[in-house]
Formats: structure tokens, sequence, C-alpha cells
């Protein structure tokens, strides 16, 4: 009888409306345990297009989640992180957040007539969706709502990512970062000049990596970038990510 050594990875998705984790065995390729908790982090608004979440309950959700785990489960070898895109949240020259989550049903920038989103267009020649973060920004920024002390932003994966690790500053994967909108596909990063083109400013930009690299460790245990929940859909989906379509 063969003796599996036992080591584990998990897999954390920040939803909507759910944090969902799972752990899987490394040796035999399966998985053992699977967690969904609701976050119960929207926060209401008097705006039927307006969307937010309290980014720091989510937060205190995943380290919850996350220990509960850690204390179950021995030599867990690395944690991978997904959730909603196109959301932003701003934050400090620290790392700590300074607004909630606009989530990507938030559909500020859709107002006006034109639109944001169309005048977006017109001055960029990116065609972007309310919801999208760059989209959301550029409406926050137009009627004077980008919170004092911002300095960055990020989606509420790359957040999570920064929490875990005690990253002052966001990294965010290339399938998170295009959809912010006003991203050169071509080249894996923001359209800078588009950026400046439209009056925002590149430097509010979190850094990009098209690699799946490990941006710190939780209490030892490596953890990787996130990617969006799209990419994490596809790689649970099929057997081989090179071969199927």
């Amino acid at each position: 009888m063969r003796i599996y050594e036992q080591e584990y990875l998990v897999g954390i998705d920040i939803g909507t409306t759910t944090v969902s984790a799972v752990v899987l065995d490394v040796n035999k390729r399966d998985q053992v345990d699977a967690y969904t908790i609701a976050d119960h982090a929207d926060i209401p608004t008097d705006f039927v297009w307006e969307k937010i979440q309290d980014v720091r309950l989510i937060a205190d959700t995943v380290l919850d989640l996350l220990q509960s785990i850690t204390q179950k489960y021995d030599s867990i070898k690395a944690i991978g992180i997904t959730g909603q895109m196109h959301g932003i949240v701003y934050l400090d020259s620290d790392g700590s957040p300074v607004s909630p989550l606009y989530t990507w049903q938030d559909e500020r920038a859709g107002l006006g007539s034109p639109s944001f989103c169309e005048v977006l267009e017109a001055k960029t020649g990116y065609r972007i969706a309310p919801g999208y973060g760059l989209a959301t920004h550029y409406a926050n920024q137009q009627n004077g709502q980008v919170p004092q002390g911002a300095v960055k932003l990020c989606t509420v994966m790359d957040y999570i990512v920064m929490k875990l690790t005690g990253r002052k500053s966001p990294l965010t994967h290339v399938s998170n970062a295009a959809s912010f909108g006003l991203f050169d596909m071509q080249n894996n990063t923001f359209d800078r000049e588009a950026v400046q083109r439209s009056g925002m400013k590149p430097d509010i930009l979190p850094d990009v990596t098209a690699e799946s690299v490990i941006a710190g460790e939780y209490n030892g245990i490596p953890v990787a970038a996130a990617i969006g929940d799209n990419q994490a859909s596809f790689f649970g989906s099929v057997r081989d990510e090179k071969t199927s379509a």
C-alpha cells in the first residue's frame, strides 16, 4: 500500500456575496475540504446605481476562514487567491483601505449624457463598460469623490493578498489588471498614455505581473498573486489547460 505524505494547497475565492475556500491534497490530487461563507459585506446606499461593499469585513471573513483551515491542516504548501473582477478599492501609502470596495456592479460610470464611459472612450479610444475599475475611478475623479489619502487602487483580491502578506503596495496579475480597462493586452501593461489623456494619473495604478509569482507569505505559507475569477474557473474546469478549448 502506497503511503502519501500529506501536503495541501488552499484556494480562496472572494465572490460578490460569499467567500469560498477549498483544500486540495497535493499528492492525491483530490479535494479534501470545502467552505462557503456569506460575507454580508454590502453597504446600503440611497442610490440604486451604487454598489459598494465593506472591504475590511471581507478581509476579516477571509482571515477567520484561513485561520480555521490552517489550524485543521498541517503542511499547507501554498495559498491561491481569486475573486470578483473589475471592482476597485482605494489604498493609502501604508496599503490600508480608504474607501469601500466599488464592485463590478457599480453603475456610476454609466450616468450622465454623455455618460462618463462615453467621454472616456472619446478621450482614449478604449470602450469601457460601467463597473470597470478605471471607469469607476474616472467618474469618482470627475465628481470629486476620490477619497483623500488615496495613492493606489486595486482589486479586492489584491488587497486580501496584501493583508495576508503584509505588503504595503498592490501587485496585480494581468488577468485582473485587464479588467480595469485602458489595458494594453499586447504588452501586458496599462496604457499610461491613454490614462493621461483621460486626465487620470497613472501613478495610482498598481504594479502588474504577467507571471504566476509569490507575493509574500502568510505565517510562513507562500501566497500567490491573485488571479481573476474567469481564469480560476478555467483552470478548475479543464484537465489540460494547454490543449483544452
